[in-house]
């Protein structure tokens, strides 16, 4: 959870507990389009971000309960 948020879109509904392979058993049901409609969404929300992380000082930024520059 990148900047502290909840997973969004499709993420936010899932039910990990009660199906942890969630993501197989819709893939069974999905189309390809809508596979790649899903993975280009994806791909969109991450980059956006990682932009913001970055601009926000990086990998390298203090968090709340740990020193800047440490894992």
């Amino acid at each position: 959870m990148l900047h502290g948020r909840e997973p969004s879109g499709i993420w936010a509904d899932i039910d990990w507990k009660a199906d942890q392979d969630w993501d197989r058993h819709s893939a069974a049901q999905d189309t390809a389009e809508e596979l790649r409609e899903m993975f280009d969404e994806a791909v969109a929300v991450a980059d956006r971000e990682l932009d913001l992380a970055l601009a926000q000082g990086g990998w390298t930024r203090s968090r709340p309960g740990r020193a800047a520059g440490r894992r």
